[in-house]
């Protein structure tokens, strides 16, 4: 007996089949070119946009400043690409938005559970790089309630941030490239294509490159697990906010500082250890779907073979 359709890597997942419905299906350059062009010209747009408006070394004046800087850093253009791909999707392909992994059940919760999970995986990065002597960190703000309150307000930016990134990927682009050519190849091109976009800006390691891809691969075989881009959404921003306004990197950002705790890396192993926790919650989430598929007689993962009955 076949498995049944529907689960994480069948063509019948949700995430996956909702691409299906487009009217004018996008063609591989588009699919992989497109995200990039919306990227980065609305990044650039987005950034005069902010040139324009607010008035010079304003971050600089209180953390409440700051932080109205940060979350409009990043609420403006990544909102603006979260339109244009949203026009692209019902104005060129004629479907709704609902098929990009953007549907209601469950959403709050799934949307909540992502947060917590990419809050816990960070601290373990976080908490294994200090034990390893891999960065140094140090106490930046001076902690008290009202600061706690701005700092956890500066994740607004990063909601925006986070949606925009999973619903150009992991929402749009990767189901599209599975519908055509099947989940292992989506998720490796869709890990590239996200790689190479954040690879356009100046980076220290080689390092970065496997860390971008896995934290790609991760993020889609969570969303494919979840048949939804909720969850993502959720991981993706609290990761970054937990590395911005929590945790940062010393030295970046304005001369106001918005983290609590600014921490300076001390070489390669910072990039090693992130990515052997990423790796590691890769296999945590393939062992765990392995299970539920044994379980309740879902189909297997990809390269397991399905056994026919006589």
């Amino acid at each position: 007996m076949s498995a049944p359709t529907g689960g994480p890597f069948s063509p019948d997942n949700p995430l996956v089949a909702g691409a299906g419905k487009s009217r004018k299906p996008p063609h591989i350059i588009t699919l992989l070119l497109l995200p990039l062009v919306i990227v980065i010209a609305f990044s650039l747009i987005g950034g005069m946009i902010l040139n324009a408006v607010l008035p010079e070394n304003i971050a600089g004046s209180s953390l409440a400043l700051a932080l109205v800087v940060q979350n409009l850093d990043y609420v403006i253009p990544f909102g603006l690409m979260i339109v244009a791909l949203a026009a692209w999707v019902l104005l060129r392909e004629k479907r709704p938005l609902s098929t990009l992994g953007l549907g209601r059940r469950g959403a709050a919760w799934k949307y909540a559970l992502g947060m917590a999970c990419g809050i816990a995986l960070y601290l373990v990065c976080m908490a294994l790089l200090i034990a390893a002597g891999a960065v140094r960190v140090e106490q930046a703000l001076e902690f008290g309630p009202l600061v706690a309150l701005l700092v956890i307000w500066g994740m607004a930016g990063f909601v925006v941030q986070g949606a925009a990134e999973e619903i150009i990927f992991r929402g749009w682009q990767l189901p599209a490239l599975a519908s055509k050519y099947g989940i292992p190849v989506a998720v490796g091109l869709s890990a590239l294509t996200f790689t190479a976009l954040h690879l356009i800006a100046d980076v220290d390691s080689l390092l970065v490159f496997p860390f971008l891809f896995v934290f790609a691969v991760l993020l889609s075989l969570y969303a494919l697990s979840d048949r939804c881009i909720w969850g993502v959404c959720g991981f993706h921003a609290a990761w970054n906010w937990m590395d911005t306004n929590p945790f940062g990197i010393a030295g970046q950002g304005t001369t106001f500082s918005t983290s609590l705790f600014s921490y300076t890396v001390t070489g390669d192993l910072y990039y090693a250890i992130n990515i052997a926790v990423l790796c590691a919650g890769i296999v945590v989430l393939l062992a765990m779907l392995a299970a539920r598929a044994r379980n309740s007689g879902s189909e297997p993962l990809p390269g397991e073979r399905v056994k026919e009955n006589a």
